[in-house]
């Protein structure tokens, strides 16, 4: 527990770092063109931010469809120690699948 103390406080004080920076300009923002009476900016600052959040997830959640279907498929999941595979290896095989870009 104590190997991973400091490593748990840093990353803590940076994700909070991060968190104040990037969202308290996009809070202060909203404060503001709400207490100012800018329904419309607020409401194209919303839908920007809800587009941009969809298509972020899409690419996020389709890379990870693809990368456990190459998973599933190419043995590399459970797949031996480095010490234990061979020279060559023969899964690369199930590598080639046509029509797939990389």
């Amino acid at each position: 527990m104590q190997e991973f103390l400091p490593a748990v406080c840093v990353s803590l004080a940076v994700e909070t770092l991060l968190v104040l920076s990037l969202l308290m300009p996009v809070a202060t923002t909203v404060v503001w063109y709400h207490s100012s009476f800018r329904r419309r900016r607020l409401l194209v600052m919303l839908l920007v931010g809800i587009f941009s959040t969809g298509v972020a997830l899409t690419r996020v959640l389709s890379r990870r469809a693809r990368s456990s279907l190459i998973r599933q498929n190419s043995g590399f999941g459970c797949a031996p120690p480095l010490r234990a595979r061979p020279r060559t290896a023969p899964c690369l095989a199930r590598w080639k699948w046509p029509g797939v870009i990389w």
